[in-house]
């Protein structure tokens, strides 16, 4: 894979509908229920984190992406975990895939 393929540019209306429709087909069920509007913010937003965070595989992309509507409401009112979540995310001490794969198992 070359360099070009891994800039995530949450300006490049290209990969803003590439990560969506993946999203849609991956993630169907969960997917479903976030209307388009929603899920082109959910995007926006996971594309504009993922310099700072250190995510550039599009693998890893999707699936930070992906978290937007994978973590449940429950979830999301736990400061405990919200706390957690962020410590991991954001430790870039580890690859993207290893603090993602924590964030899926737990």
């Amino acid at each position: 894979m070359n360099d070009e393929s891994r800039n995530v540019d949450p300006n490049d209306a290209e990969q803003h509908r590439k990560y969506a429709w993946q999203l849609r087909g991956r993630y169907r069920e969960q997917a479903a229920i976030v209307s388009d509007d929603e899920l082109s913010r959910l995007v926006r937003e996971g594309l504009a984190l993922c310099d700072a965070l250190e995510i550039k595989e599009p693998t890893e992309v999707l699936r930070f992406l992906a978290l937007g509507f994978l973590i449940t409401a429950e979830q999301r009112k736990s400061g405990f975990l919200r706390a957690v979540y962020r410590q991991v995310i954001g430790n870039t001490d580890y690859s993207a895939r290893r603090r993602l794969n924590f964030i899926y198992r737990h």
